[in-house]
């Protein structure tokens, strides 16, 4: 995933984005800062998984879902 928080380059303050399964757990947690970052998490089983900011002011710029059989 490609994304970026909101805010000035001069104050680097690091927004968080959390991945959650079909029971709301979270499975992974990113910090986000200002300037474009690029994160990515292996999972290892199927299933619906939801992206959200655990606050706000996040931009996603590229989700990229790779599956090897």
């Amino acid at each position: 995933m490609v994304a970026s928080g909101g805010g000035s380059t001069t104050d680097v303050v690091f927004r968080y984005i959390q991945m959650v399964d079909e029971n709301k757990k979270a499975v992974c947690e990113y910090a986000i800062g200002p300037e474009q970052a690029i994160v990515s998490n292996e999972i290892t089983e199927g299933g619906t998984y939801r992206i959200g900011s655990k606050g706000s002011n996040i931009d996603v710029y590229y989700i990229i879902i790779e599956y090897y059989a």
